[in-house]
């Protein structure tokens, strides 16, 4: 499949890839091409060009769109197969974004403001990032729950605690002292 020279990415059950093509040509800043295509090459479409853009899969068949400018980043969804979007929310110094196993969700972290703090959004039109109850360092366990590492700056050790984004549960998994390094 021609994408380039860059490397494309599959979608979840390898029936599609997705690839971005950085013009740095004549135009400043770069337009950023966003491209998909059926495995075999087929069905190759451009999605869209924007300055500063990003995409990846978000489930089988939907494309997260980042778009940042200055301190603000654009969230949106685009379904490759009936052609709609929608912005999902903007926000100003977003960070960690990630997407929940199956694409129902995402979770970022936003700093630098009032509104500091760690939040949850569905990825429907019209969801509302909700703050979540903690901040700290985090790991996808399933669709709906994240493991993570409560921020505890007088801390010597880390602590490890669960959180279900459907329910509200939490809890604290670990007594014994351990150390991450790195967000490994």
């Amino acid at each position: 499949v021609e994408t380039e020279n860059t490397l494309p990415a599959f979608s979840p059950y390898n029936t599609r890839l997705l690839w971005i093509v950085n013009r740095i040509g004549g135009t400043l800043p770069a337009l950023t091409e966003v491209w998909v295509s059926d495995v075999d090459g087929a069905n190759r479409r451009q999605i869209t060009v924007e300055e500063n853009i990003s995409a990846q899969w978000l489930d089988a068949t939907r494309l997260l769109l980042t778009q940042r400018e200055q301190i603000t980043t654009g969230v949106s969804i685009y379904d490759t197969s009936s052609g709609e979007s929608y912005l999902l929310g903007a926000w100003d110094w977003l960070r960690g974004l990630s997407i929940a196993p199956g694409g129902s969700r995402l979770m970022f972290y936003l700093v630098y403001s009032d509104a500091a703090g760690t939040y949850a959004i569905d990825t429907q039109s019209g969801a509302v990032a909700q703050r979540l109850p903690f901040f700290g360092s985090w790991r996808w366990r399933d669709a709906d729950s994240v493991f993570y590492l409560p921020f505890d700056p007088a801390g010597a050790y880390h602590r490890l605690a669960y959180y279900n984004l459907a329910t509200s549960d939490q809890r604290l998994l670990t007594t014994d002292p351990f150390l991450v390094a790195d967000g490994d």
